[in-house]
């Protein structure tokens, strides 16, 4: 039985390639399924990144909507005081007009001359308060409009 039977037995050279086309991609494939493991993982880390910075977003827009509220409301009065005190001032105006002229001689002229002109230094000081208590509102909303962009 020795006819059949060669000693020197090469390997076939097209299986060799097979096996190590084979090995080759073995390799590749497992390469592949953990880069593809990694990039879930990040995926994963960057979706809770998102919804983490969504979340703070959110409150940040929720904290800016009360802020915008309040100031709202803060304007709304001082226009509402601006013209209680803008009244009060013409009505006190009118009285002083009323008693300069119902009174003649009677009243002193530098009183009445006195009393128009606190009227008019209130006048002016309410006026620039008002503007005052404006620039800082604008400036403050200015401030809410840059920290949302």
């Amino acid at each position: 039985m020795a006819i059949f039977s060669r000693k020197n037995r090469q390997p076939d050279p097209v299986l060799g390639a097979i096996d190590d086309l084979m090995a080759f991609s073995a390799q590749a494939l497992e390469v592949s399924r953990e880069e593809s493991r990694v990039a879930s993982e990040r995926l994963t880390l960057l979706e809770d990144l998102v919804a983490r910075y969504g979340a703070a977003l959110e409150e940040e827009k929720a904290v800016t909507r009360a802020t915008a509220e309040k100031l709202t409301v803060i304007e709304q009065r001082l226009v509402s005081m601006g013209n209680e005190l803008s009244r009060q001032l013409h009505e006190m105006g009118d009285e002083i007009d009323r008693i300069a002229a119902s009174s003649g001689e009677a009243i002193n002229t530098e009183l009445v001359e006195s009393l128009k002109a606190s009227q008019v230094r209130l006048a002016q000081e309410q006026a620039r308060y008002e503007i005052a208590f404006r620039q800082d509102l604008a400036a403050l909303a200015d401030q809410l409009a840059r920290r949302n962009r």
